[in-house]
């Protein structure tokens, strides 16, 4: 069984940073980086939190259908001299709705996730699909032009193993496409003022933000940070908003381990949906896009 180790609760995963430990909450320790302003979810035991879970099928049944499109959009309207010829890898890539779309488009796509259900069925429709997960084993045998990680690199324990795994996977010049919460989002402000408030009682936001499945939770400096010293060239970062799940999901026990905010259903609902809408209406940007190319000078070090 893995066992937390002392550099992880010592160091940032972005930019091996001094952590300060700001208080517990529900699966851990809030650890936050005193240089570049990221934080992650101190734990005593990894494992046996990753083992109790069941988030994959949770956050499918969970997932809100509108993303695929948003995905869709943003990928080309930022790219919009990307050609279909291209190869292009979609790491943790669920559903398998983005790369499906890509495939019918022409693309020449393959896919690798942790549900074995989810490979066989991008591989009964003649998409490549791999068993895997980033920053563990990947038994991926091909190099790509294009890598995307959509809503994956917050849930990876070993950032370092990651990042040597993906640039091996990507070809010299290739690029990679990064969304994932900012740590610097007003959602975070307002989580802090409420454990703040409570006098660490209430972390009702801050456990959305971080638990066992959300284990990492990037600044736009501190994500900037970790690329560019594991061989990559930035080329863009900025904010978008882009919501994973379901309007009325948020405030309820959707995956084992996420608490509801209240004992009925529909009232949980009722805030979801409530705090779903204020979000749209001030276009409230939750997360961060990055992309980044690889750099032919980098000397990858073998983990």
């Amino acid at each position: 069984m893995l066992m937390v180790n002392d550099t992880y609760n010592t160091c940032c995963s972005a930019c091996s940073g001094k952590l300060k430990n700001r208080g517990n909450i529900s699966d851990g320790d809030i650890l936050t980086c005193e240089s570049c302003g990221s934080s992650k979810l101190g734990m005593h035991n990894y494992e046996s939190l990753k083992n109790q879970t069941g988030y994959g099928e949770a956050y499918l049944k969970a997932l809100n259908p509108e993303k695929v499109n948003q995905l869709e959009y943003i990928f080309y309207k930022i790219n919009p001299e990307l050609m279909t010829g291209a190869s292009l890898l979609d790491i943790g890539f669920g559903s398998g709705d983005f790369i499906n779309r890509l495939y019918k488009k022409g693309w020449n796509v393959a896919g690798v996730d942790c549900n074995h259900l989810a490979v066989e069925k991008i591989k009964s429709e003649g998409i490549d699909g791999f068993y895997g997960e980033l920053g563990s084993e990947m038994n991926v045998d091909k190099t790509f032009d294009i890598i995307t990680l959509w809503d994956v690199i917050e849930h990876i324990y070993d950032i370092d193993k990651a990042m040597h795994q993906l640039n091996k996977l990507v070809k010299n010049d290739g690029k990679i496409f990064v969304i994932t919460p900012n740590a610097d989002s007003i959602l975070d402000t307002i989580g802090n003022l409420e454990r703040n408030i409570f006098l660490g009682r209430s972390h009702k936001i801050l456990d959305i933000c971080l638990n066992r499945f959300h284990l990492q939770r990037f600044s736009e400096n501190g994500i900037k940070i970790l690329f560019e010293r594991c061989g990559f060239r930035v080329e863009s970062i900025s904010k978008i908003r882009l919501f994973s799940l379901k309007p009325d999901v948020y405030s309820k026990s959707f995956a084992p381990g996420i608490k509801s905010w209240t004992n009925i259903s529909s009232l949980n609902g009722l805030i979801s949906r409530f705090l779903y809408k204020l979000l749209e209406l001030f276009n409230i940007k939750n997360k961060i896009l990055l992309i980044a190319s690889k750099n032919k000078k980098y000397d990858l070090i073998e983990n």
